[in-house]
C-alpha cells in the first residue's frame, strides 16, 4: 500500500485508529492519559472541578451531550482499562519475539528475583455428611409422566409427596410432623 499524505487517506486511517463511536471526551483522556496520571500523582481526581473546565474545551460524551461527573469518571476508567490492555498486549508481543517488555522508569533495573513459593499444605479431607441427609426419599416419584395422570391423580400425587417430605423433614430436624405446614 502506498503511503500518501492525501487528506482523505489520513482521515480514513484516523477513523480506523480512533473509533468514532467513542466520544471526544474519551479521546481527550486517551491523548492526555500520561499527563493526567503524572499530575494526579496517585490522588483522586476532583471530577466536580474538572468537568466544567473540560466542557469549556468543547468536550462531550459519546452522544454529544455535556458530560456529568459520573460520565467523566466512567470514561476515564475505560481509558485506563484500554491503556492497561494495550500495554499488556505489547508486552505479550515482545515476549513472543523473545524480547523482554519495557518497564518504564525501571527499564534499566535488573528484573526482580523470583523465589519459588513454599509448597501449599495438603487440603484436608473432610468426611462426607451423614448418609441420612443425602439419601433420596423412597417412593417419592410416580413413574408415569405427568401428562398421563388425571387431575385427581395429580392432586393425590402432590399431596402424598408433600406428606412424605414433611415426615422426612420432621425426622431429620427432630420436630413433630404435625407442626410442619
Amino acid at each position: 500500500m502506498n503511503k500518501t499524505n492525501d487528506a482523505s487517506v489520513i482521515e480514513a486511517l484516523n477513523v480506523v485508529e480512533r473509533d468514532p463511536a467513542r466520544g471526544p471526551l474519551f479521546w481527550w483522556f486517551y491523548d492526555n492519559h500520561a499527563d493526567m496520571l503524572r499530575l494526579a500523582a496517585g490522588r483522586r481526581i476532583n471530577w466536580t472541578e474538572l468537568c466544567p473546565r473540560l466542557t469549556k474545551l468543547g468536550l462531550t460524551d459519546q452522544t454529544g451531550k455535556p458530560m456529568t461527573t459520573q460520565t467523566a469518571r466512567k470514561t476515564w476508567a475505560r481509558v485506563c482499562q484500554m491503556k492497561v490492555w494495550m500495554q499488556e498486549t505489547r508486552d505479550r508481543q515482545r515476549r513472543a519475539r523473545g524480547r523482554e517488555p519495557e518497564r518504564g522508569a525501571n527499564a534499566n533495573r535488573p528484573p526482580p528475583v523470583l523465589t519459588t513459593p513454599a509448597p501449599r499444605p495438603p487440603v484436608p479431607h473432610y468426611p462426607p455428611p451423614p448418609a441420612s441427609s443425602m439419601t433420596p426419599v423412597q417412593g417419592m416419584v410416580d413413574q408415569r409422566p405427568h401428562s398421563e395422570l388425571s387431575q385427581e391423580e395429580r392432586r393425590a400425587r402432590t399431596d402424598a409427596n408433600v406428606r412424605r417430605l414433611r415426615r422426612r423433614f420432621a425426622e431429620t430436624s427432630g420436630r413433630n410432623p404435625d407442626e410442619i405446614e
